[in-house]
């Protein structure tokens, strides 16, 4: 195992998260192997919407961890296969960018690609409103690929 300096979990993006994961042999064969070869597909995004709420309690990741004010930023994504996702993510001033925050993606659909095809977690079950077993970097490329989609809103570019 490398002596790579750690990352910051929230406060890094998905390519860096990977990278360090791989770099450091954090990531197992089984995993690298599902997100070479099922994610790619499975995490493509066919719609979005976001919405921007201010002055909410967010955490301050770039200090201590604790509660400030700040932007709040909710996803809602649609992938290829109708799997339906909420994300959320704060505004981090000290980076002048958006983070998904720390609370796992929630399913907003009854059946997941990824929990129930992916590795066939509740394959029967009723998913709406529950967690997703999405590994935190995916929920990073997805929060990435949403600020793309909507750059115009959320960087005045």
């Amino acid at each position: 195992m490398s002596q790579k300096k750690p990352i910051h979990l929230y406060l890094s993006r998905y390519k860096e998260h990977l990278a360090y994961l791989r770099e450091t042999g954090q990531e197992t064969s089984s995993w690298k192997e599902i997100r070479d070869e099922d994610l790619p597909a499975f995490l493509t995004i066919t719609d979005s919407d976001i919405e921007w709420q201010t002055d909410m309690l967010v955490r301050d990741y770039a200090e201590d961890g604790n509660w400030k004010s700040g932007d709040m930023l909710h996803m809602n994504i649609t992938l290829k296969d109708g799997t339906k996702y909420s994300i959320h993510g704060y505004y981090i001033e000290e980076k002048k960018d958006w983070f998904p925050n720390e609370n796992p993606v929630i399913h907003k659909s009854s059946s997941c690609g990824f929990c129930q095809s992916i590795i066939g977690f509740g394959k029967d079950k009723e998913l709406k409103q529950e967690f997703c077993m999405l590994p935190l970097p995916e929920k990073k490329y997805l929060f990435e690929e949403v600020l793309k989609r909507h750059e115009a809103e959320l960087y005045k570019v």
